[in-house]
C-alpha cells in the first residue's frame, strides 16, 4: 500500500489518486460537510492500516496508522507543490524509507 501510495504515479495523477493528498489544504477551507466527509476518509483509512498493522495492542496500531497515513497523504501533498519533479522524488523516497523502517 505505502509503495503504491507515495510513488511518482500519484504525484502526477491528482485527479485518480487520493482524494486527501488531492485536495490537501483546501480541505481545511472547505465546508463543514465536506471536512466531515474527509474526516471520515481519514479515519476508515487509519482504521485499515492499523489493521494491517495487526499488533495486540490497537491503540499502538492506531498510533502507528495515523502517523503512517499522515506522512503518505503529506508526502504526496508536499511533492505535488514542488514544480521540479526531480526534485520531488526525494520527498517521496525519504517518506517511504521513513515509514518501511517503523
Amino acid at each position: 500500500m505505502t509503495n503504491a501510495y507515495v510513488s511518482m504515479s500519484h504525484r502526477e495523477a491528482p485527479a485518480r489518486g487520493c482524494p486527501l493528498a488531492g485536495m490537501g489544504i483546501e480541505s481545511a477551507r472547505a465546508d463543514e460537510h465536506t471536512r466531515a466527509a474527509a474526516s471520515r476518509g481519514f479515519e476508515n483509512l487509519v482504521e485499515v492500516l492499523a489493521k494491517r498493522i495487526g499488533r495486540r495492542q490497537r491503540e499502538a496500531a492506531r498510533s502507528e496508522a495515523v502517523f503512517a497515513l499522515a506522512a503518505m497523504i503529506g508526502s504526496v501533498t508536499r511533492s505535488r507543490i514542488i514544480a521540479d519533479t526531480d526534485a520531488s522524488l526525494p520527498v517521496l523516497q525519504d517518506v517511504k524509507q521513513h515509514l518501511e523502517a517503523v
